[in-house]
């Protein structure tokens, strides 16, 4: 959580895209800092990476949690996990309370705009809502 991932992959020929997609939603799950993806097919190993292909996260290396801008996706990613911490797994809401995740619109605190952090709170409140407990028929 917190730290920013650089996704590398190759591929014989097809699924690059498919896998790098993966990779980056799964990282977004575990609270990470998505940066860019590096891809190669058999037909382009060779070629060489460019700085663009890594400077975003170099940048990142240097940066703080708390200047980290989480996209919307991120943000509504995190509300479903929220939300099934709170109803669905009782595992994972013990979990969640000990690291007050549960009170929080983020992993951690950073930079959320006042737009992105309004839609996050409706949408959880939406979801919490809609969604019912494990022993709730």
């Amino acid at each position: 959580m917190g730290k920013p991932i650089l996704f590398v992959s190759t591929t014989a020929g097809s699924g690059l895209k498919n896998t790098l997609d993966y990779m980056e939603n799964l990282s977004i799950q575990w609270g990470a800092f998505p940066t860019n993806k590096i891809g190669r097919k058999i037909t382009t190993l060779k070629k060489p990476i460019s700085e663009k292909e890594y400077r975003n996260f170099v940048s990142h290396i240097k940066m703080e949690k708390k200047d980290f801008k989480p996209t919307l996706n991120q943000l509504m990613i995190y509300q479903v996990q929220r939300v099934m911490a709170q109803k669905l797994l009782p595992r994972d809401k013990e979990y969640w309370i000990k690291k007050r995740w549960n009170e929080s619109i983020y992993f951690y605190d950073c930079k959320i705009n006042v737009f992105k952090k309004s839609v996050a709170v409706l949408f959880h409140k939406m979801l919490y809502n809609k969604m019912k407990k494990v022993d709730e028929d």
